[in-house]
């Protein structure tokens, strides 16, 4: 079957208001078709895509189903390229003025993206992205380990006791024989940590250093260490807790069983010391 074009379709509680909204914010009312007081058609990006609106009853009539109560549920994200960051900035102002509800500001995504998210009049939900494709980290090559857990307690309490150089020291160590001496944490995106772990007899101490790519707070951690391996670590609050999730890629030198032993451990340790502090 050969394909001509693809529109969207959403439903609008105020046509006039959402045909306002989305002209105010960039994007252009397609003059020759679509426009009337029950509907607005919205062209979108170069490419022209087609949003139609439609007033709810309307659009009830073509789905012949009930409609998604956007204040308690999301059925689609729509997202939009943008070219610059500046650009990313200027339409989320604009979203503003317009009367639009931004639930995300712009920020960094996972060092190689740009964007903020916002509602518009009726509640849908909408990405605006800048990707830097030169930024893009590739696959790596290297064997990667997962651990994780779930901790009995609040996300708030996890984060502080993952993040905090007071509660590190206490809980960053794989086996009784070893501990943390010190550590310093500059949280925050290209900001350095540095653990002091040490052999408790003195035999042995190295220094576990890294640099933040992405601080989500209560979500997301990942980092470069300094041999440029990865590591990603994500917060999910659950039903059943706190899931922590962390993905290391592996070192070279020891076992991969050895070092997912290791790592798992730790992150063991971690969730005796949170649920109990």
């Amino acid at each position: 079957m050969a394909t001509k074009q693809i529109w969207l379709n959403l439903p609008s509680k105020n046509i006039e208001a959402s045909r306002n909204f989305f002209t105010n914010i960039g994007f252009e009312l397609n003059t020759h078709y679509g426009n009337s007081a029950d509907s607005a058609c919205i062209l979108i990006g170069d490419s022209k895509l087609v949003l139609m609106l439609f007033s709810e009853n309307t659009f009830k009539s073509f789905t012949q189903n009930e409609l998604v109560d956007t204040s308690k549920g999301t059925e689609i994200l729509f997202s939009i390229d943008a070219e610059s960051k500046d650009d990313v900035d200027e339409i989320a102002k604009k979203v503003e003025v317009a009367g639009g509800t931004i639930f995300s500001k712009p920020a960094e995504v996972q060092g190689w993206m740009y964007g903020f998210g916002f509602l518009d009049l009726d509640g849908h939900r909408w990405n605006v992205l800048y990707m830097d494709m030169n930024k893009m980290q590739q696959p790596s090559a290297l064997h990667a380990i997962t651990v994780e857990t779930t901790i009995n307690t609040t996300i708030e309490k996890v984060w502080d006791c993952f993040t905090n150089p007071e509660h590190i020291v206490n809980w960053n160590y794989a086996s009784d024989d070893w501990h943390t001496t010190a550590a310093k944490n500059d949280l925050k995106v290209n900001g350095i940590f540095s653990y002091r772990m040490e052999a408790k007899d003195g035999s042995f101490g190295f220094d576990f250093m890294g640099t933040y790519t992405v601080v989500k707070t209560f979500e997301e951690i990942a980092y470069t260490l300094g041999d440029n391996r990865k590591a990603n670590i994500q917060f999910t609050q659950t039903a059943a807790g706190v899931s922590v999730v962390e993905i290391f890629e592996a070192e070279n030198e020891n076992p991969i069983e050895l070092q997912q032993t290791g790592w798992q451990a730790i992150l063991d340790n971690f969730k005796k010391y949170a649920e109990a502090v």
